[in-house]
């Protein structure tokens, strides 16, 4: 990547002009012979993807709450795991992954649950 490159695009971020490249689509053969679709960003959306994570990420650091453990740096499902046991004096807790949840779950029945 060219300083010229990095230049043209720090000025049309600045400017308000850029715009984001379509990003790449293809598929990913599974082991259960099904295909996932895998999207990559152009090289410079990339690198303005990173940049703009290291300029927002301490000040978003700075306000999240010190329990909040998603997506976050130095932080993990096994952090907050530590902390529910740190709380509750849980000997024991089971980690899952629900194969299809999302596309599976009844959405009546959860709103229902949530109004309850």
């Amino acid at each position: 990547m060219s300083i010229v490159k990095l230049e043209n695009l720090k000025d049309d971020v600045i400017s308000w002009k850029y715009n984001c490249k379509p990003t790449k689509r293809i598929f990913i053969p599974k082991a259960n012979r099904k295909l996932r679709l895998l999207g990559i960003p152009s090289i410079i959306d990339k690198i303005l993807q990173v940049a703009i994570k290291l300029i927002i990420e301490p000040e978003c650091e700075r306000i999240f709450h010190k329990n909040s453990f998603g997506f976050r740096p130095k932080k993990s499902v096994y952090h907050a795991l530590l902390k529910v046991n740190s709380i509750m004096d849980i000997t024991w807790i089971i980690k899952e992954d629900i194969k299809g949840y999302f596309d599976n779950i009844d959405y009546k029945i959860m709103a229902k649950i949530v109004q309850e």
